[in-house]
């Protein structure tokens, strides 16, 4: 982005600013704050994180699930996740 296209950016983010409620900005920022569950008690998370460390764990001793498999793997279990995930992360 150039120059101009930032400075044209940063007008209209401070044309929307000056025309908003500044109670309504300030609700909706305490609602994004106060919504959803923290990161860290993410299924997602922890079954991607999961999966990163089995990926080291294999390339360390040698037992190795083919990449295939492992991928499909994964796909299939954060669908699974993502369709029973109820609650969005807090920011």
């Amino acid at each position: 982005m150039n120059k101009v296209d930032k400075k044209i950016l940063n007008q209209i983010i401070d044309d929307l600013i000056d025309n908003y409620d500044k109670n309504e900005m300030k609700k909706l920022i305490d609602e994004m704050r106060h919504s959803g569950k923290p990161f860290y008690l993410s299924k997602t998370l922890w079954v991607n994180v999961i999966a990163c460390a089995t990926i080291l764990i294999q390339a360390r001793y040698g037992f190795i699930v083919s990449p295939e498999l492992q991928g499909v793997a994964l796909v299939i279990i954060n669908i699974i996740l993502r369709a029973i995930t109820k609650e969005e992360l807090s920011a």
